[in-house]
């Protein structure tokens, strides 16, 4: 290898490392940041009509095989504990309404789907891969992060409280 490629692959891997350690993951502590979705209900979804509340957001896609295993176990979480103040938004991001709308219904999903076509939000949440659950406390701010398809009902009772 000449001494041009050596700098080339060695930058090439101190940018990937750089980009790495920076992104996929919003700071715990900070001000969630306020978004407007559409829905698949056909409204406009913003978290500031959560304000006051817990709130799981999730951002996924239909065809991620870890956000599909999870998306079961969020749902049983809503169901379980909606009356306990969780609130669950649902961010499907980059994907056309008609194949996320044949995704929900096949499942029974009952809590809020928003569409992040363009990755708007999710980029504003520095979501790079898939699943990302961000836990909002009461106080609008991000409690905690979670990647990668490891949620379960339990684990999600267990950050409420």
């Amino acid at each position: 290898m000449n001494g041009r490629r050596a700098a080339t692959l060695a930058t090439t891997v101190l940018f990937l490392f750089a980009l790495t350690a920076m992104s996929g993951r919003p700071l715990e502590g900070q001000a969630a940041a306020d978004f407007s979705l559409p829905t698949l209900a056909g409204s406009n979804l913003s978290l500031t009509a959560y304000q006051g509340q817990e709130v799981l957001l999730h951002f996924w896609a239909t065809w991620c095989k870890p956000c599909v295993k999870e998306m079961p176990e969020i749902e049983a979480a809503h169901r379980a504990l909606k009356e306990k103040g969780l609130a669950v938004i649902a961010v499907n991001v980059g994907e056309e309404r008609e194949a996320v709308a044949r995704f929900t219904d096949t499942h029974g999903f009952t809590f809020p789907v928003a569409l992040d076509k363009n990755w708007d939000v999710a980029s504003e949440y520095n979501i790079i891969g898939l699943p990302v659950s961000v836990f909002i406390g009461r106080d609008g701010r991000i409690k905690e992060v979670v990647q990668g398809g490891s949620l379960t009902r339990e684990s999600i009772a267990a950050r409420l409280n």
